[in-house]
């Protein structure tokens, strides 16, 4: 019988006994089941096994057996869901409760959390996606980013706690000139599948980068100079060579990446997790035993996929990861309810990135900067705030640049309404707070007679730029140092690169040259950007943790994360 089965059968039984002791006879059970006598008695030594009931026989045809139910309705169906999520089958667990939010919600703040089996330490977050895509140098949105930062290595990290680059696979790095950077590895570094890493693995994964990224535009060559050792040529002078190889992109691969089967779901690392599963319904990390650096505190992370709801509405329950703005967010980091709410660590921080729109250079109707300023103006953030819910609304700062600290927003005064009265607009589809703002978006134009058409695109879809679209609408999150990676991210982005200077390719050029050369100018190469009002910040959002004081070195990043590697639970 299948389990579905079993479990129905069960709870017809408590439907009528209810979960006293009963002395009841085979036959009598199998009239409430409503089944033959001798299929009763393989049902009840079914959920003999199972651990559900107590059942005593007494021998001889007028003896009385002794039944006990060991679980009620809300127990019961409490023991099904939790198998239900250990088996992945949330969408199972879901229709069992019908849709139940109340319910489910009580029982993930249960299940979901910190928690110790045969003495290893778990922690299991739910999230709203699922994660298919965790190789470095595609489409990354900041979750993934965060997660490859677990999984790999690059020659360099920045270490945000004292603002300074400091080594990774490399140990040591020299300039030679003003062209030329010696890097120096470790020796005993290991890939997830126990390859020994060399230099040919460093070569090859930069070498990528050179050929995907704009931003290593400035690299000549890399060579190996011998199996712990590499020389990286430039074109012209740069001392931030070290910085820009902490980029998620120049995480070391191994050189036969390509033939691995699968590598964008299951990647190969030297990072201290490696991905044990990662399909539809959960990604599991597990703590790598050989990692070169410091063991992970915690044994396995678990990330569980719930199945996205309607897009104009949030998810039963979002977890502080993805952190929208629309609801109070409660870290699933511990689930140790003994801790009263004041005494709950709680820390709010402002969101270190920007929510923007930004106008094609291929409409040729916006090359006219009066037509974007009017655009601008009508999609003033004050407007857009007033089609939110009023409880939303205290979650989002107007933005004046892509920074809270900075204010480059630009003016014109001069200002014309556009001829034509159709446009599309673009947005990353699985976001609540993207759906929102189109959607506003498109009322507020619509009563100036402009028709927006909303298009929903995949990450990879709207990061690329190539779909035919006139307006985006995106949102982006900065790791430190925040202005100089969002500069970073003005020219290595696809979709931003091609319309930020009006495809104006001796403007793009000359930022990029300044940028590669400059020590610290980002915020004047942001204030250059806005200038030219092809992409607009709108608003920034309060992001917060909370969780027990139990927690320890659970610290909030610039993508709304924490280190997985840091963090442990008493």
């Amino acid at each position: 019988m299948s389990t579905q089965n079993l479990e129905n059968k069960y709870l017809s039984l408590v439907s009528v006994l209810g979960v006293h002791t009963q002395s009841i006879t085979l036959q009598e059970v199998a009239d409430i089941l409503y089944c033959s006598k001798r299929h009763a008695r393989n049902i009840v030594l079914q959920m003999q096994e199972q651990g559900w009931i107590c059942w005593e026989s007494s021998a001889g045809r007028s003896k009385r057996s002794q039944l006990r139910l060991l679980m009620d309705h809300d127990e019961f169906n409490e023991e099904c869901l939790k198998r239900l999520v250990d088996k992945g089958q949330i969408q199972e667990a879901i229709s069992l409760v019908k849709d139940d939010e109340i319910k489910l919600q009580s029982f993930f703040s249960r299940r979901f959390g910190h928690s110790v089996e045969k003495d290893r330490h778990i922690l299991r977050v739910p999230y709203y996606r699922t994660l298919p895509n965790l190789y470095p140098g595609t489409a990354l949105r900041r979750s993934e980013v965060n997660l490859i930062h677990q999984i790999f290595n690059g020659l360099t990290r920045y270490n945000e706690e004292k603002e300074e680059v400091e080594g990774d696979i490399s140990f040591y790095w020299k300039q030679k000139d003003s062209l030329t950077w010696q890097f120096y590895l470790r020796q005993s570094v290991y890939f997830h599948n126990g390859k020994l890493l060399d230099s040919t693995d460093v070569v090859n994964s930069l070498l990528r980068c050179i050929r995907r990224q704009p931003a290593f535009s400035n690299i000549k060559s890399v060579k190996a100079v011998d199996d712990r050792s590499i020389i990286i040529q430039l074109y012209k002078p740069s001392l931030n060579l070290p910085l820009l190889l902490t980029d998620p992109s120049a995480m070391i691969l191994p050189k036969n990446h390509q033939a691995m089967k699968d590598f964008y779901k299951y990647p190969v690392g030297t990072g201290a997790y490696k991905v044990a599963v990662n399909d539809h319904n959960r990604l599991h990390l597990i703590a790598y035993e050989r990692y070169f650096g410091y063991r992970a505190l915690l044994d396995e992370i678990e990330i569980i996929t719930l199945p996205a709801k309607r897009e104009d509405k949030p998810n039963i329950v979002m977890d502080y990861f993805e952190l929208t703005a629309n609801t109070e967010q409660t870290a699933w980091v511990d689930n140790d309810v003994r801790s009263p709410r004041d005494e709950q660590l709680v820390e709010n921080v402002v969101e270190q990135g920007a929510y923007f729109i930004l106008f094609d250079h291929r409409n040729s109707s916006f090359k006219d900067q009066s037509l974007r300023a009017w655009f601008e103006q009508q999609l003033q953030p004050c407007n857009l705030l007033l089609g939110l819910p009023i409880e939303e609304r205290k979650y989002w700062m107007i933005a004046q640049s892509f920074l809270p600290k900075y204010w480059h927003t630009v003016v014109c005064n001069e200002i014309t309404p556009p001829s034509e009265q159709y446009f599309k607009l673009g947005y990353p589809k699985n976001n609540h707070e993207h759906y929102q703002f189109a959607i506003t978006i498109k009322d507020i134009l619509a009563v100036q007679g402009v028709i927006i058409e909303l298009v929903a695109l995949d990450y990879d879809e709207w990061e690329s730029g190539t779909i035919d679209i006139d307006i985006w609408l995106g949102s982006v999150m900065f790791s430190e140092p925040k202005a100089w990676n969002c500069i970073k991210w003005l020219l290595n982005t696809p979709v931003i690169r091609a319309s930020i200077m009006g495809n104006d390719i001796e403007k793009l050029k000359a930022l990029e040259d300044s940028w590669h050369s400059s020590s610290d100018q980002s915020a004047d190469f942001i204030a250059q950007v806005l200038k030219e009002m092809w992409i607009r910040p709108l608003f920034h959002h309060w992001l917060r943790l909370r969780c027990s004081p139990s927690a320890q070195g659970v610290k909030l990043n610039n993508l709304g994360w924490f280190d997985f590697k840091s963090i442990w639970l008493g």
